[in-house]
């Protein structure tokens, strides 16, 4: 989704940027859209792959983390339970 999205916002302001420079003949001017849509797009995929991963390693570690916490209170409420029991 972001690799579609920035390569419509960059093709976007490639153009805004192509029609705003003298130096660009007008037949040029898609090209340069493309151009820079083809930059964002590549940036945004790039960041959005970072991103993930990121957050995933992140999640990763924050339920190892829940895993470790809620054991020992899971343990000792079983061992309460059982010794309740047997008095």
């Amino acid at each position: 989704m972001s690799l579609v999205t920035g390569f419509v916002l960059g093709g976007g302001i490639g153009l805004f940027a192509a029609n705003v420079t003298p130096t660009i003949p007008t037949a040029d001017k898609p090209q340069q859209s493309a151009l820079e849509g083809k930059n964002l797009a590549a940036i945004g995929f790039m960041f959005s792959g970072v991103e993930c991963t990121i957050e995933s390693k992140k999640l990763e570690a924050e339920l190892q983390q829940l895993k470790k916490s809620l054991r020992p209170k899971s343990v000792s409420l079983w061992r309460r339970e059982i010794t309740s029991r047997v008095s």
